[in-house]
Formats: structure tokens, C-alpha cells, sequence
């Protein structure tokens, strides 16, 4: 019988340099175990997440190696071994039944799982203790990388702020001011807050299109997507107290805003004076509050629109035109220096859509059709959700049963260890409980339908 394999790699940060882990190696090691049981090699996907985490289930090449499973093009997924899919049981749980429903099976070369309440829990175990694994792992990293902050060295993965140049001195990383950058970011300050010394304060917007026109070069670490200057990197510039001296880390944790109390600061050399940072925040607070009080003129979609070209916010700009009057225009935040789309006149495109909003409301059918519609595409966005949901509810049905049947069948010296595990890790959680998480997480993101 042929029997097609596809083989599948992965690699996190602490994989990529270790023997038999990082891709080459697990892809080695796939072909072996595929052509020792005669398995025709249909594909081999690799893997390398950059930053992605485990517990993380958006991968490109796991959801391109799902939709070969769903139009049939193989029967066998090998791995290296569990976690190469994921380090969290639920995520783990998930992948294998999309796997199962598609009739693919998984084998691991390090580990042999056979369909039995044994081999499931053998093998949930195992995912139990990779998660654990993961868990412990972060924290030892979090806590070293504190360790590192409180001793006084900077942590900034090769990227320093512009203006800085990392130097390592007796193993601790310290900031070092780069001159040519910093005279940049000066300017932008002094820009900013005093002007040119003849038309006073400059936009940030105006700021970014200046340094675009004077040919400077934006920064290379990270924080502008291409190689135009923009509002947003600007605004960045301004808001980062580093320039003032002082580098904090812990300002946001699993991409939210961590809490004050858990911010480390690091005394670094300043680009500009403690003052000149405060007057740039008190330019930045006025500023917000001009604009949320800036009624003069009426915006029917002021803050709710978004540039068709690049994704930025739309803002609302009148501009005074001596002869004509005051034009009023829809522009994109990132025009002039990331975007070339036009503006666009705020009574044309008020106008229109204000009277697409009436056809709607005047007309009782039209109103049934646009709520029908917006139930449709409910719906599609809640497909795949509704798929994956059914998953877990099915999973945790099963494992419950798996779990209770394995242990009926193990003895109870068999058992002893994973109690003694239990107790000692106070994170340990039965298989449905992540599988629970999954479940809350999914309801959170569901859209409304018919």
C-alpha cells in the first residue's frame, strides 16, 4: 500500500542552534523514520516561528500542511516529537483532531502513541509536562532578564533606540550616544516644541515630511516599516523618555501594558534636557485635548474611517483659503510621507454617505437586506469558529472518558508519579481545563448572526 508522508519541522529561539532540534535535523531525522516504514515523501514543511509562541495555533506552514490533509494529498504527518506542534495540551488536542477529521494520522519519532486509553495518556502527560516546561522556561527567562536590568545593563535585542549604539562592557550592555542620530532627534524636539523660531511649533505630521524631504535616513531598528519617515515614529521619538536619560524595561508584558510597579529604569546619557522631554509631553497632552475638543467644524465620520490605501487613520483638517472660504478634507495620518492617497472633501463624502444611510432607513426592504447581509458575513467569521469550537467540545468529552479509562487500567504504581507531579507543580491542570480556556477564548470572538 502507499502510504503518503508529509514531514513536518519547527524551531522556536532555543531550537535554531541545537543538534537534532533545529529544522535540518528534524527534517533528517523525519526521512529516516518515513523511509524505514516504506512511506512515499510527498512534502517537507519547515517551520521557523521568529518570535511566534508555542502556544500560538496561526502558523503558515501547519495550516498549509491542514489544507493538504483537507483535499487529500497525504495520510501520514511525521514530527520530530510532541512539541514540535505545541507546547500547550489544548493547542496539541486541536491540531490532532483537525489531523484525525481529515483521515491523517501523526506519528513521532521519538515517541510511539498507540490509540488506547494508555497511549492517550501517556501522551497527554507528556503534553502536560512540555506546557509545564514552557511555562518554567519563561519565567527563569523573565527572571533573568530583571536580574541582568537591576544590574544595570540594557536589554535591547541588537535594536537600540535611534540616537544609541549598543557597547558591551564587563558583559553588561550599555547605551552610548550616536551622534549623527542624536542631532536628528534634537532637532525634531526643538522642532516640536519651538518651531524654526518664526511659525512656531511644527505638526508631527509636518515634522515627518520635512525629515523625508531633507533625505535623512529613518531608523533601521524596527520601528518604521519602509524607509519613509512617519507620524507614528515621530510621536514615538517624542514620548520615549530614554532621550531624557532614563531606559525602562517592563513597560508591556504579552503585548499589554504592564503595571508601573514592574517597570525597571536604567540611567543612560541623554540626548536632550529633562525639561525639553517634560515640554514635549505637556505639547503632546495639549494637543490631544485640542483635538478632542475641536468642534468648530462637524466630521459625520471623524474617527471611524481608515485610509483604503495603508491602513492609517483617517483625520478630519479644514484648511482657510482666503479667496474660496474653508475646504474641509479627509486625510490619511501617514499622507506625504508613507501613503500617497489624495485627500479626500469632507461635504462630497459626507454627503454620500449620508444619503446611502437614509436609502437604507427610508426604505423598510433595503434595511432587511442590509441586516440580512451583515448576519451573512457574521456568519462567515464565525465558520471557522464554530468548526474549532465543536473541536474542543469534542475533545473535552473525550479526554474526560480517555483519562478516567486510562487510570482504570493503570496500576496505582503506575499512577503514583503523575500525582507526585501534580502536587508539585500547582499549575497542573486535567486535560479539559486548557481545553476550557480555548472554549472562553473562541465565545469572546464570536459576531453576531440570524
Amino acid at each position: 500500500m502507499d502510504v503518503r508522508a508529509v514531514l513536518c519541522a519547527r524551531v522556536s529561539g532555543d531550537d535554531r542552534s541545537k543538534e537534532g532540534r533545529n529544522l535540518a535535523g528534524q527534517l533528517e531525522m523525519g526521512r529516516e523514520f518515513a523511509l524505514k516504514q516504506g512511506w512515499r515523501i510527498v512534502a517537507e514543511l519547515s517551520e521557523d516561528d521568529k518570535g511566534a509562541r508555542g502556544a500560538s495555533i496561526e502558523l503558515p506552514e501547519l495550516n498549509r500542511a491542514i489544507e493538504m490533509a483537507r483535499a487529500g494529498e497525504f495520510d501520514v504527518l511525521v514530527a520530530r516529537d510532541l512539541d514540535r506542534f505545541a507546547r500547550s495540551l489544548a493547542k496539541q488536542l486541536i491540531i490532532e483532531e483537525k489531523f484525525r477529521s481529515h483521515g491523517v494520522r501523526i506519528e513521532y519519532v521519538l515517541g510511539e502513541y498507540p490509540d488506547t486509553p494508555e497511549g492517550n495518556l501517556n501522551k497527554n502527560i507528556k503534553a502536560v509536562i512540555a506546557e509545564y516546561e514552557r511555562l518554567k522556561i519563561n519565567e527563569r527567562m523573565r527572571r533573568g532578564r530583571r536580574l541582568k536590568v537591576k544590574s544595570g545593563s540594557v536589554l535591547v535585542a541588537g535594536h537600540p533606540p535611534f540616537g544609541y549604539r549598543p557597547v558591551d562592557r564587563d558583559g553588561r550592555f550599555h547605551l552610548e550616544v550616536y551622534e549623527p542620530e542624536a542631532g536628528v532627534v534634537r532637532m525634531v524636539y526643538q522642532w516640536y516644541i519651538e518651531g524654526n523660531g518664526s511659525d512656531g511649533p511644527v505638526p508631527i505630521r509636518t515634522i515627518a515630511r520635512r525629515l523625508n524631504e531633507m533625505g535623512v535616513a529613518p531608523p533601521t531598528n524596527g520601528v518604521i516599516r519602509g524607509d519613509k519617515w512617519t507620524p507614528q515614529a515621530i510621536r514615538g521619538f517624542l514620548k520615549n523618555e530614554t532621550y531624557a536619560g532614563t531606559w525602562t524595561y517592563g513597560k508591556t508584558r504579552r503585548g499589554k501594558l504592564n503595571s508601573s510597579s514592574n517597570h525597571l529604569a536604567v540611567e543612560v546619557p541623554a540626548v536632550i534636557k529633562r525639561h525639553t522631554w517634560e515640554a514635549a509631553q505637556d505639547q503632546l497632552k495639549r494637543n490631544r485635548t485640542r483635538a478632542n475638543r475641536s468642534t468648530t467644524h462637524p466630521y459625520l465620520l471623524r474617527g471611524l474611517i481608515s485610509c483604503g490605501k495603508c491602513g492609517s487613520k483617517v483625520h478630519a483638517e479644514a484648511q482657510t483659503q482666503h479667496k474660496s472660504g474653508i475646504y474641509k478634507y479627509y486625510l490619511c495620518s501617514a499622507l506625504g510621507t508613507a501613503c500617497d492617497s489624495r485627500p479626500a472633501n469632507v461635504d462630497r463624502v459626507d454627503t454620500a454617505v449620508w444619503a446611502w444611510i437614509r436609502s437604507i432607513l427610508l426604505a423598510p426592504e433595503l434595511l432587511d437586506q442590509m441586516l440580512e447581509s451583515y448576519l451573512s458575513q457574521g456568519a462567515a467569521v464565525n465558520a471557522p469558529l464554530l468548526e474549532r469550537a465543536k473541536v474542543v467540545e469534542n475533545l473535552i468529552v473525550e479526554n474526560r472518558a480517555k483519562l478516567w479509562n486510562g487510570c482504570s487500567t493503570c496500576s496505582s504504581k503506575e499512577i503514583s508519579p503523575l500525582r507526585s507531579f501534580t502536587h508539585a507543580n500547582k499549575t497542573s491542570h486535567p486535560p479539559s481545563a486548557p481545553l476550557n480556556g480555548s472554549r472562553s477564548i473562541l465565545g469572546s470572538r464570536w459576531k453576531p448572526t440570524a
